[in-house]
């Protein structure tokens, strides 16, 4: 069952629901849009910036009939945007997006002494991770155990 005379349905609840786009489409009760002089699709109207409208004007019966012909027999809603200013340039933009992040409330991380440790636990200053700078490696432990104690992090 298909309900008429919803008021208020946005282009994005149109692309929902596909029953009530083919019936805005193909619906053969519907005005006659003119746009500047111009007749266009309901969708064009749909996409009209609200902004750029200057007047709107609802003729029907007799006054859209006389000056449209039958194709305006229910109605014709003419449409008058602002005309563009000579050497005025207007870009208007519009976006909706969302940003999600991950929750890291209860994500730790390791400071410096715990990383230390961790690495020292993996073997990185063993003499099976390098054989031939055994030393150098353990030299390297305490340089950084050093700047751990000073408060370098």
């Amino acid at each position: 069952m298909y309900i008429r005379g919803r008021s208020g349905f946005g282009v994005k609840e149109l692309d929902k629901d596909q029953l009530s786009k083919s019936n805005l489409q193909n619906n053969p009760n519907l005005p006659t849009f003119i746009m500047d002089g111009f007749e266009v699709s309901i969708e064009k109207v749909y996409d009209l910036d609200p902004t750029r409208i200057e007047s709107m004007t609802i003729l029907k019966d007799a006054a859209a009939t006389a000056i449209y012909g039958s194709r305006a027999a229910n109605g014709v809603v003419v449409i008058t945007t602002v005309a563009p200013k000579p050497g005025e340039v207007r870009v208007s933009y519009n976006f909706t997006g969302t940003l999600e992040m991950p929750d890291l409330r209860d994500y730790n991380l390791a400071n410096a002494r715990e990383k230390l440790e961790i690495e020292r636990l993996a073997g990185m200053y063993d003499k099976g991770y390098d054989t031939d700078n055994l030393g150098s490696a353990m030299n390297s432990y305490y340089e950084r155990y050093a700047k751990i104690q000073r408060g370098i992090d």
